[in-house]
């Protein structure tokens, strides 16, 4: 668990790098531009974000897979970088998942959203744990059982990009064309606005996993050296500190479920005018 808990923690800092702001910051704009009834632009807006997601999910991958081992060593756990490497490829989808889900939530729909994040949970448990049972089994070291457990990660994260894919194809024929009157802003305004939201977003989401990764590295760190423990008891330690920060971790998911239903509604309200159902919808939240 201590080797599953170091490479999630590298991934989960580069998700939140990659895709924390960008998923609001798209579904607001979307909602905007829907709101207006500019079709033109809700497409700008869907192009330039999935091109820009794609980029730092391909930069995020190179990290994690050519560096994997540099990344274990900083978190004074060299076993933890399988389960690193193969980390890496979820990073990509994940990134094309933040631009499908951020599209959906900026027309208003929440539900593929809820289900592409429930097929990547059950991925996560029944085929990572699954996988690491039957690697401990055949005997294979602790360190490649971890690995397999985060292969379930990967493995979500495909299934569920490619569920969320059909859903925006089928959506998408459903969709009225955008006039030839309307005006769609230029890829440099709708990226330069992209970031000026994102980036305030990404910072304050950041934080949290910025932290509890250096943190990690120095607890780590401090009891092998300062303490004297070999690798082992200290990977040993650390899987039980892993186990109370995931259930510290918990109440935050559901601030995040709240947060990516309530701002579309927001925005959709601003772009109308209707300061007074922004006001309600926020109070309520």
């Amino acid at each position: 668990y201590a080797d599953f808990s170091n490479a999630y923690y590298i991934y989960s800092l580069l998700i939140n790098i990659s895709t924390a702001g960008l998923p609001v910051a798209l579904s607001k704009m979307v909602s905007e531009a829907n709101a207006l009834g500019n079709r033109r632009q809700v497409e700008k807006v869907f192009r330039t974000g999935f091109i820009t997601f794609l980029i730092f999910g391909a930069i995020s991958f190179c990290v994690m897979f050519f560096w994997a081992d540099g990344l274990a060593a900083m978190m004074n756990d060299p076993l933890a970088a399988p389960g690193i490497r193969v980390l890496a490829p979820a990073v990509i989808c994940v990134c094309g998942l933040s631009a499908f889900r951020g599209y959906a939530q900026g027309h208003g729909r929440m539900t593929p959203t809820a289900v592409s994040q429930i097929i990547e949970a059950v991925c996560k448990l029944l085929l990572g744990l699954g996988l690491a049972l039957y690697l401990v089994k055949i005997g294979r070291d602790n360190s490649i059982a971890a690995a397999g457990a985060i292969v379930g990660v990967t493995i979500g994260t495909v299934i569920a990009l490619a569920y969320m894919a059909v859903d925006f194809l089928r959506n998408k024929t459903r969709e009225p064309l955008g006039r030839r009157s309307e005006r769609a802003g230029s890829t440099k305004q709708v990226l330069g606005r992209l970031l000026t939201l994102a980036i305030p977003i990404t910072i304050s989401s950041s934080m949290v996993s910025i932290i509890t990764l250096i943190n990690s590295a120095i607890v780590q760190g401090r009891l092998q050296d300062a303490l004297g423990m070999t690798l082992e008891q200290s990977r040993d330690l650390f899987s039980a500190y892993s186990g109370v920060m995931t259930v510290y971790a918990l109440p935050s998911a559901f601030m995040i479920a709240l947060t990516a239903s309530i701002i579309p509604a927001v925005s959709t309200c601003r772009a109308t005018k209707d300061r007074k159902g922004a006001a309600k919808i926020v109070g309520s939240s």
